[in-house]
């Protein structure tokens, strides 16, 4: 995509190539229309002739229109000039207050007080606009260049055109490209129809193409401009006793002055699970009051109250603020809520209320047991509701965990005694390590917190908008929190916000960004992660746009500043973590509906180049997570029912290992959410949605921890099948040469001579039983018709039969066990049900089961790839090779027979 082009002076270097478009507005109309159009636009002059732009207005009382970038630099409440009329008699210069900025949709709103009433222009509606429209753009190119004297102000400039597109993205108009031409200078100027009414902001163009610069939709215009201004008014004195009723403030101004009535209700929380609203009551002169207690009577004290202002007109939501009350400071913190809310203001170092830790000294794991070749442990605190952002310290003696209820622990390794926590009493989203100390998240008071890395103590509390997501590096003083569309560069030195991006903003700031020819544009920053070394920062943004999903999108870090460089292919269908090597040379995307169209796989990349991958790892499907295990020279990886699937640095893959028993837990609860590999190697942290497993791998040596007499409960040892059984997933192969840190790239490509998987047989050999007195025959059948995309799953467990589906789309099944109709339930794409099923299909230990498909597609084919065990048949992979390349339709019939022998009773005698 060809590079937009800004057109304010600031940007007066990158000027665009002039023309001029013979395309008359309709004669009669022009003189007036445009005469009224100029008295609207006016010039607008930063502090200290640092820069200039345009500006319209579109209320008499002084409200005025222009783009962000026009005002970069300027604060809220910031002023700067309007000069009306400029370069004639009637020339007046304005003093203009910035009322509110959205740097999203590159809009700001300026207030400039006058005497009299100004000229204002309308606003068209954006559902009336059409391709060769004819359109007039008005402005100041050059700014003050175009003056005939020295300390002169020129007259407004008008270009006459058509609209040549109009860019939507899903389904609403964003850009319109017009052929008018307009220079630096012209941004924030109006874009207007033969009637004189708005349709857009002039705002950028492409350098060097003649014709094509861009407006801003008119409809993006007036959705800021039916937000209202929300002035969040606390207790001005805080009650001793913070249970009894306190009266809340709030202004809600609307910016155009004749809105309907709004209805305002104040949401409180003080700890989890206390979520408070309350309706305020509406005083007049656009003042509301809410009565509510800081405290629920069952909470006893919390330093920092939540709050959330929302303001609705029927039942549309048109503005919310969002911050934070600090109980123990002097003057208790708010939020403006201007443009969706202000991080809320965040205690300094030191601040009253803290959070203080608390030493312990308790086991970590439980007793260690053997599955296969691995030693694993269980933790002996639930780690369900754990962070997917564990921590090691530098040299691997510690180890960071922190629950999303805000309990934050430091284990001591290899011992695993916890020894110290912290309770920080709020929501958190994640943990990061940094050259200054741990940082945390906490996305509901949209701060970053920094503690110190051995005491856990509270060092800073710092204003962050959002902080769903949170990056820093051991080699970096900054820590970057992001939400769905802004990026906070947060200086922990200095203990502040140094700069906010949002994608348009990062897109305008950028170089010459090396693009893949696929490339998803730069939609939001999720799942944000620095390399250790602290030289790069990664994102995905994956917002559907015209039916792609995410590519990965590298900036250079530079101090407080990030550098665009490069975005990759597009490749993540359900993208689930950004994963670095420890060496800062490899990033992987592993996304749940895999990085490839030829099935569930996972590129890994050298961080300089996200063109070409270096090695691609097939490991199953529902691709959640990757760990890069140099010193052993290993990747792990997982599938949606393998916790652990152990891969060569040539993607050659190893050993397959099945650490939990999916009959406790549901489908998600058995996957893979992070690997944490320690820094010495061989030892990993696997952290599903149920539980967190400490594995050590054989070469893990006299290290690793002593066996237990008896293995614990949470984690049995699952029965295996012999290696290599024909159509198994992960029977090993034979593996080839290459590792990490090795010649080259560091990886080797893979010995072409290694066996491929063997193919299923129609069906798994009668086993040799011993005589029982009985036998049970369970018969069923499972009719789909569903639209898949690489695997699906047919799940038989226990009492439980369920399919588990990866694609976007629902299909329709039903299940007869037993000549018992079952309907499936569908959980977004996860189906299941737990339906009594007598007798239980793994009651007994010995037996053979019976498949056979029934293809009642007209075309492609479904087939077995795994078989059930005599012990184990939780699980039968269905796959179309059809439908490899893309999404395919199918139908079919699986009917399965279980014959299973009863266990020979014991001899008494």
């Amino acid at each position: 995509m060809p590079r937009l082009l800004k057109i304010s002076c600031w940007f007066f270097a990158l000027y665009l190539i002039t023309g001029f478009f013979g395309h008359p507005l309709p004669a009669g109309a022009q003189t007036p229309v445009i005469e009224r159009a100029k008295q609207a636009t006016a010039l607008v002059e930063l502090p200290d002739g640092e820069g200039f732009g345009s500006a319209f207005c579109i209320t008499p009382d002084g409200i005025f229109v222009t783009n962000q970038h026009v005002v970069e630099g300027v604060p809220i409440g910031g002023k700067v000039s309007l000069v009306l009329s400029a370069g004639l008699r009637t020339e007046k210069i304005l003093e203009a207050k910035v009322l509110r900025v959205d740097e999203e949709n590159d809009i700001a709103l300026l207030h400039a007080a006058s005497r009299t009433a100004l000229t204002p222009l309308s606003l068209a509606s954006a559902a009336n606009l059409t391709e060769t429209q004819p359109v007039a753009a008005i402005g100041f190119p050059f700014g003050t260049d175009l003056a005939l004297e020295e300390g002169q102000y020129p007259s407004a400039t008008v270009t006459i055109g058509r609209i040549t597109a109009l860019r939507r993205a899903q389904g609403e108009l964003h850009d319109i490209q017009i052929d008018a031409a307009v220079n630096p200078g012209n941004s924030g100027g109006p874009l207007i129809n033969e009637q004189g009414q708005v349709v857009g902001i002039v705002y950028a163009g492409i350098r060097g193409a003649e014709g094509v610069n861009f407006a801003i939709s008119v409809g993006l215009l007036q959705k800021v401009l039916k937000a209202p201004i929300i002035v969040f008014q606390p207790p001005a004195k805080l009650p001793d006793d913070k249970h009894h009723e306190s009266e809340f403030g709030i202004r809600v101004v609307p910016i155009l002055g004749n809105a309907a009535p709004y209805t305002v209700q104040l949401s409180l929380s003080a700890a989890r699970g206390d979520q408070r609203t309350f309706l305020a009551q509406n005083k007049g002169d656009n003042q509301y009051v809410a009565r509510a207690a800081l405290l629920p009577a069952n909470v006893p004290q919390s330093n920092l109250i939540s709050f959330v202002v929302t303001v609705r007109q029927g039942a549309e939501t048109v503005g919310e603020s969002k911050g934070a009350i600090e109980l123990n400071r002097a003057a208790p913190a708010a939020g403006t809520g201007w443009l969706g809310g202000a991080a809320a203001p965040g205690a300094k170092a030191g601040a009253l209320g803290s959070p203080q830790p608390q030493d312990s000294n308790t086991p970590a794991l439980r007793d260690t047991q053997a599955i296969d070749d691995l030693h694993v442990s269980a933790f002996t605190f639930p780690t369900n509701e754990t962070v997917s952002s564990m921590q090691w310290s530098g040299d691997g003696k510690r180890l960071y965990l922190l629950s999303k209820n805000g309990m934050l622990r430091r284990i001591a390794v290899p011992e695993f005694r916890e020894e110290k926590t912290l309770n920080l009493g709020q929501t958190c989203s994640a943990l990061a390590m940094s050259q200054l100390g741990l940082v945390v998240g906490l996305p509901q008071i949209h701060q970053v917190w920094l503690l110190d890395a051995t005491t856990l103590a509270v060092l800073k509390r710092i204003p962050a908008a959002g902080v769903e997501g949170l990056a820093s590096s051991p080699a970096l003083t900054t820590a970057y929190a992001t939400s769905k569309e802004m990026l906070t560069i947060v200086d922990l030195a200095e203990g502040k916000a140094a700069a906010q991006l949002t994608p348009r903003a990062a897109q305008r700031a950028g170089g010459r960004v090396k693009r893949s020819p696929d490339a998803t544009p730069l939609f939001n920053f999720r799942l944000p992660s620095v390399t250790p070394d602290g030289r790069y920062f990664f994102c995905v943004s994956d917002e559907s746009y015209d039916g792609i999903y995410g590519s990965l999108h590298r900036f250079r870090i530079n101090q407080n500043e990030l550098i665009y460089e490069e975005i990759g292919p597009t490749i993540g269908k359900n993208p689930q973590r950004i994963e670095v090597s420890d060496d800062s040379s490899y990033v992987a995307m592993p996304s749940g509906g895999g990085n490839t169209d030829r099935g569930y796989t996972t590129h890994v990349y050298a961080v300089t180049d996200l063109a070409t991958p270096v090695v691609s790892l097939e490991s199953g499907a529902n691709p959640r997570a990757l760990g890069f295990d140099r010193v052993a020279s290993k990747i792990y990886a997982q599938d949606s029912t393998n916790q652990l699937v152990v891969f060569t640095p040539t993607g050659i893959k190893e050993k397959t290992y099945h650490l939990l028993k999916e009959v406790k837990y549901s489908a998600l609860d058995v996957q893979t959410n992070q690997f944490l590999v320690h820094p010495l190697g061989n030892r990993v942290l696997v952290a599903t949605g149920s539980q967190l497993i400490w594995v050590e791998l054989p070469g893990a040596g006299a290290a690793r921890r002593p066996l237990a007499a008896t293995p614990g409960p949470l984690i049995p040892a699952p029965a295996t099948a012999p290696a290599g059984r024909p159509g198994e997933f992960g029977a090993p192969l034979r593996p080839s040469s290459g590792a990490f840190g090795g010649g080259g790239n560091g990886f080797s490509a893979p010995d072409a001579t290694t066996p491929a998987v063997a193919a299923p047989n129609a069906g798994v050999p009668n086993r040799a039983v011993e005589t029982a007195p009985k036998a049970t025959f369970i018969k069923g059948t499972v009719s789909v018709k569903i639209t898949v995309d690489g695997i699906d799953y047919l799940h038989l467990k226990g009492n439980e039969a369920w399919i588990s589906h990866q694609t976007w789309e629902k299909p329709g099944a039903s299940v007869v066990i037993n000549e018992k109709p079952w309907l499936l339930e569908w959980d977004g794409n996860m189906t299941k049900k737990y339906t009594g099923l007598e007798p239980s299909l793994s009651v007994f230990n010995s037996g053979s089961i019976t498949l056979n498909i029934e293809n009642t597609s007209k075309d492609g084919r479904v087939r077995i790839v795994k078989y059930p065990t005599s012990a184990n048949y939780e699980v039968v992979i269905l796959l179309s090779d059809a439908a490899q390349a893309g999404a395919h339709e199918m139908s079919f019939k699986l009917h399965w027979t279980v014959e299973q022998q009863m266990p020979t009773r014991p001899n008494t005698n």
